[in-house]
């Protein structure tokens, strides 16, 4: 390994110092955090006060940065650990994530390229075909990638459903569509999927939100008016939202809705089927 600052690399010692010192201080937080409550308890006032005594002009040791960060996080974070977190649909932590998570902040695999990391693609690949095996899917019939989080996986599966609507959309981007594609969510579901819309450069009167049956789940009779109703109007229906559980409340769309959508409903002669896509992967219904 070639010399690096010690500020940037320190000596083998001083990183397992301060790693011991973190473990013990993510320890002690997690046992404080049981008595405390969920929510933040810091206010933004508060927070910006002690963020502004903060000045890069005047350096910190790691020890003592790590103290602050974790001063300030632990007081204005929601504790996801904590035994009466029982809010949004936001997972846990495992301690396998931890581990994960150092491993890829210590060794930094570059999947842009698989000649650069071929061992983190492949994980990647691997892990996916079996979750895609899970839920039935087999060989080609799926591909996908690791996203941060949600909304890029939604993001993923309506790039997705426009350039299998269009192929050309991947070239021409929204100039590729005759007419204004259409996007069915739930109103109950997410609602980032208007900056997704935004972002895809389709506009975000492109989201057509659909009401719920009273029980969170997407009314399959709206939804089905509602795709008529657009192709009266000359529009273009290439989504459906089938959501599988709701950041917000845990709401599902159920399993017969994709099937419902694309399964019973007639599309003219040149006009793909809407894909239907959960939070992690654009579903294939032909």
């Amino acid at each position: 390994m070639s010399e690096q600052a010690p500020a940037i690399w320190p000596s083998p010692n001083e990183r397992d110092r301060t790693l011991r010192m973190v473990a013990q201080l993510l320890d002690r937080h997690l046992t404080d955090m049981q008595s405390g409550g969920v929510a933040p308890t810091l206010s933004p006032v508060a927070l910006r006060t002690r963020l502004a005594l903060l000045d890069f002009d005047r350096p910190m040791s790691l020890e003592t940065a790590v103290e602050q960060t974790l001063g300030l996080i632990g007081a204005a974070n929601t504790n996801m650990m904590h035994p009466g977190y029982l809010g949004l649909f936001n997972p846990s932590v495992t301690f396998a994530g931890v581990v994960a998570d150092q491993i890829t902040a210590t060794l930094n695999p570059q999947l842009a390229v698989w000649a650069h990391a071929p061992a983190a693609v492949e994980i990647e690949a691997h892990t996916i075909a079996f979750v895609a095996k899970m839920v039935g899917w087999h060989g080609h019939d799926a591909l996908g990638h690791f996203t941060s989080g949600g909304a890029e996986a939604n993001y993923t599966a309506v790039l997705a459903a426009l350039t299998r609507n269009v192929a050309d959309f991947s070239e021409r981007g929204a100039r590729a569509f005759d007419q204004q594609p259409r996007l069915y969510v739930s109103r109950d579901s997410h609602l980032a999927w208007f900056k997704i819309a935004h972002q895809a450069g389709i506009g975000r009167n492109a989201v057509c939100l659909v009401g719920t049956d009273g029980s969170g789940r997407m009314d399959t009779h709206a939804l089905a008016a509602a795709i008529v109703e657009d192709r009266k109007n000359g529009l273009v229906p290439v989504f459906v939202g089938a959501t599988a559980g709701t950041t917000n409340a845990g709401m599902n769309a159920g399993r017969s809705l994709p099937r419902m959508t694309c399964g019973s409903m007639s599309m003219p002669p040149g006009v793909a089927r809407p894909s239907s896509a959960n939070t992690c992967a654009r579903i294939s219904t032909e």
